[in-house]
């Protein structure tokens, strides 16, 4: 299993922006990506401008699948450099020890 948690810093007034597109991202892998187990996002509670995504995939092969479709491609070159400051990466590629099951 491959499962990242990313904190993204935003800039300021890119908030609606960002969590526009994360949605797009996150309707394309519900539709299109079966080996996407997870594409959640969060509000930072402290601060406006960040955001938590959570992106877990049953192995390599279909986070592959996730990076070749058109909300990844469109990611590096125009929301990151237009709407992100930083992106900080707590996990990457954990191994799951514990889990509870789809809610």
């Amino acid at each position: 299993m491959i499962t990242v948690l990313l904190r993204f810093n935003l800039k300021p007034g890119k908030r609606d922006e960002v969590v526009e597109f994360l949605r797009w991202d996150q309707q394309v892998a519900i539709e299109s990506e079966p080996g996407t187990l997870r594409f959640d996002f969060y509000d930072d509670p402290e601060n406006e401008n960040a955001l938590y995504i959570y992106e877990s995939y049953t192995d390599l092969a279909a986070f592959e699948v996730h990076k070749s479709h058109e909300p990844f491609k469109k990611f590096a070159p125009e929301i990151e450099p237009d709407c992100v400051e930083s992106v900080d990466h707590l996990l990457t590629n954990a191994e799951e020890l514990g889990a509870a099951g789809s809610w």
